[in-house]
């Protein structure tokens, strides 16, 4: 993720996801470090399997991030569950009052 503000970001990061999958699993997302960081699916729509098997999945990552000022952060996505990632729901509502940066990934074939 890129921070183009001055200000340090601490927030929630959006991933916008759309590609075509034979599989639906969960997501686990990683800081820098390694350390999975809480995330979540949401804005989740599932398309009808077509010949191939595959279907369409679509969804947005939200993530939460910590971003310097003018920086960038690579944080890594990978299928599978881990306890890490799940988080109070009072945490995310206080992350989304600092702010949302978002990327978007689209990958069908």
């Amino acid at each position: 993720m890129t921070n183009p503000s001055n200000e340090p970001f601490y927030g929630i990061a959006v991933l916008h996801a759309d590609y075509r999958t034979r599989h639906i699993a969960p997501v686990i997302v990683s800081d820098p470090e390694g350390k999975t960081v809480p995330s979540r699916i949401v804005n989740e729509t599932l398309g009808e399997p077509e010949a191939d098997g595959k279907r369409r999945w679509a969804f947005d990552l939200e993530f939460f991030c910590d971003c310097g000022s003018t920086a960038t952060v690579a944080y890594s996505a990978r299928f599978g569950d881990d306890p890490e990632s799940k988080s109070d729901e009072s945490l995310w509502s206080c992350r989304i009052h600092k702010g949302v940066l978002s990327a978007t990934e689209e990958v069908i074939s």
